[in-house]
């Protein structure tokens, strides 16, 4: 049975915000806690075997997901932009041991709160029943986060640069995307200024 790993990604430098967004409070918790809490939650119900690495680079959230035994791995060069994050995380998981040949990486950006859990479990859940390498929550045929890879697109994610993340693969390979689509346009907004 494949393994899904969800790496979050709140290493970003927040500069179009002007603050770190990731601390900004949203309903009174920090903005990287939303969607991470909603896997956690996924990840302890057991429907889906999952699991969470999150890859940051600010000492704040390093120290409460220390507190509330939550993997994470500090991002050590977050200036090459967001596929220093991407490489970061799988570096984590093939270093200790945890990726098999039939699992999935699903990455998760942590400025996108209105994600809800049960497009999340859903989305896992098709695009695993779909047997494709690929999936992307999409709306009309666009693809958003979160985006999903087959443990042997490993090669091609480590050989990603700059601030480039896995979508140029999932553009590449169209035929072998699964995309899982959403009606709710508050789910897909990642939040980038405060206006």
């Amino acid at each position: 049975m494949a393994l899904y790993h969800f790496i979050y990604l709140a290493a970003g430098y927040s500069v179009r915000f002007g603050s770190n967004k990731l601390l900004y409070e949203i309903d009174g918790v920090p903005m990287y806690r939303h969607v991470l809490d909603r896997l956690l939650e996924i990840v302890r119900e057991g429907k889906t075997d999952c699991d969470v690495t999150v890859v940051t680079q600010y000492s704040e959230i390093l120290k409460d997901l220390a507190e509330r035994n939550v993997p994470a791995v500090i991002n050590p060069d977050p200036k090459r932009g967001i596929s220093s994050s991407v490489k970061t995380g799988i570096e984590y998981l093939m270093d200790s041991g945890r990726i098999r040949d039939d699992d999935f990486l699903i990455f998760i950006n942590a400025d996108q709160p209105g994600l809800k859990k049960e497009t999340i479990a859903a989305f896992v859940r098709e695009a695993g029943r779909s047997g494709k390498k690929l999936a992307a929550l999409a709306k009309n045929g666009e693809m958003y986060s979160p985006c999903m890879f087959h443990a042997d697109l490993v090669p091609r994610l480590l050989m990603l640069q700059g601030d480039r993340g896995g979508k140029s693969i999932l553009r590449s390979n169209p035929e072998e995307v699964f995309l899982f689509e959403t009606e709710q346009e508050e789910e897909l907004v990642d939040i980038d200024t405060l206006c």
